[in-house]
């Protein structure tokens, strides 16, 4: 049997955003939070005490910029994942692909992670908002800019972190279809490392640098598809 071909690429927002620019993806958001915070702190140079908790927001940018470059990263490996998906779903090949790129859309193309970065932002500006900007000098273009590069962030904190668990609840939804079962999957392979994928690339999404995500999915799945073959 031939092997599916992957699924068509996931625009996440944050690859919207920066689509038309001829970089690398995870490069862009580098650059682009970088330049922020180089202009917050040259600008903070000529502020009185601008400075004092410089370190918090480099630290906050680079956060920020790790919280784009993964939830686009994951999308892609997610899309990817489809060929190795096939192994252990017992199904007709059509009706699981549109099931499963349904699910990818609804994860990081539809409205909902942007009503989910709205909230969190929402949410963070009723919460945290105001201990946040006491960190700031009491100077109004310092303040709205940190505000401003804040609130960005913070929606796409929301984008991930609504991605983050509708693909957690991807692994359950799978059991309505027929899987293939194996000895493999009877010695705890199979769907319980599909789940466990499915797990390790959620968690990427909100907690970058982890190294999660140098343990791709497919090196995974290549593995069990050769023991599988040998079965």
């Amino acid at each position: 049997m031939n092997t599916p071909d992957s699924l068509p690429a996931v625009r996440t927002y944050p690859g919207r955003l920066i689509s038309k620019i001829p970089l690398p993806h995870w490069m862009t958001w580098l650059i682009l939070w970088e330049i922020v915070f180089l202009i917050d702190y040259l600008y903070s140079l000529r502020i009185p005490g601008g400075h004092d908790h410089i370190a918090a927001f480099g630290i906050i940018s680079l956060f920020f910029a790790s919280v784009c470059i993964t939830v686009m990263y994951c999308a892609s490996v997610l899309t990817h994942l489809y060929p190795d998906m096939v192994l252990f779903i017992d199904n007709n090949e059509p009706e699981l692909r549109s099931w499963y790129q349904q699910k990818l859309q609804r994860c990081y193309e539809s409205y909902w992670p942007v009503l989910a970065g709205i909230v969190f932002v929402a949410a963070e500006e009723l919460t945290i908002g105001d201990l946040v900007r006491s960190y700031t000098p009491d100077e109004s273009v310092i303040q709205r800019l940190r505000t401003g590069y804040l609130i960005v962030g913070f929606f796409f904190l929301g984008v991930s972190l609504w991605a983050l668990v509708s693909v957690l609840l991807i692994p359950m939804q799978l059991i309505r279809f027929k899987i293939k079962v194996s000895l493999n999957q009877l010695s705890g392979h199979g769907l319980q490392a599909l789940g466990a994928a499915f797990f390790k690339m959620s968690i990427a999404i909100t907690v970058p640098g982890s190294g999660i995500g140098e343990i791709t999915e497919r090196s995974i799945f290549r593995k069990h598809a050769a023991s599988e073959r040998i079965v």
